[in-house]
Parts: structure tokens; C-alpha cells; sequence
């Protein structure tokens, strides 16, 4: 297979075409195949529509891979010059393993993303 895009060519492993122009007797009696991909990733979201609550499931031989995301929602109170009080309540943690390394995090009505690692 041969693509005259290097990107794409990249992408799936295989050689780009070096210079001038392939004819149609040049495809058929020599074997070349072209073909143009547009590789889509498909992500796996921190937030499965209902919160709090474990992230998105992954779909076999889609987005599932070898990523973990682990998730921590908690309540934390403040004075009323707002400095925290106290330590973390009603902690409810959630983890999902085996998931793509794409991992869109969502935003929650409700829940602030505190910090994130890429560990």
C-alpha cells in the first residue's frame, strides 16, 4: 500500500510515494493500492451523565487500552472569609481501568475539577 500523504502514511506503518506520478497500468500490473483514512479517535469521558458516578465504560476493541481513571468527589467546606475548614466530607471515590489514553474530562454541574494527572 502505498499513500502519498505522510501523515497518513505514518499512521498505519507504511511508505509514502516517492515522487512522479503513478499511472493506471502502473497500479494494476505492479500491485499498488492507495486509500485516504481519516482515523477517528473515540474517547472516553469522565462523566457518564449522571454525577457522582464512575466514568464512561469503555467499548471493547474501541477504547478499550491500558489507562486507568481514577475519580474523587468530595464536599469541602469554607469560612465566611472562604478559607477551608476542616477536611474533606462525603468522599465517594470511582475508578475505571482498561480505558484509551483519549480521556476528554468532562465538566459537571455541580463538581469543579480540582487537578488531573497523566501519570
Amino acid at each position: 500500500m502505498v499513500f502519498s500523504d505522510s501523515e497518513e502514511a505514518k499512521l498505519i506503518g507504511v511508505e509514502t510515494a516517492k515522487g512522479g506520478r503513478l499511472t493506471a497500468n502502473n497500479m494494476y500490473s505492479q500491485g499498488y493500492g492507495f486509500a485516504t483514512i481519516k482515523p477517528t479517535i473515540v474517547p472516553i469521558h469522565t462523566f457518564n451523565g449522571t454525577t457522582p458516578s464512575d466514568p464512561e465504560t469503555p467499548k471493547k476493541d474501541i477504547t478499550d487500552g491500558e489507562c486507568s481513571i481514577y475519580k474523587v468527589y468530595y464536599t469541602q467546606e469554607y469560612d465566611k472569609k472562604g478559607r477551608e475548614v476542616g477536611g474533606y466530607k462525603d468522599e465517594k471515590p470511582y475508578e475505571m481501568h482498561k480505558t484509551t489514553n483519549y480521556i476528554v474530562i468532562d465538566s459537571e454541574r455541580g463538581y469543579a475539577v480540582e487537578k488531573w494527572f497523566d501519570f
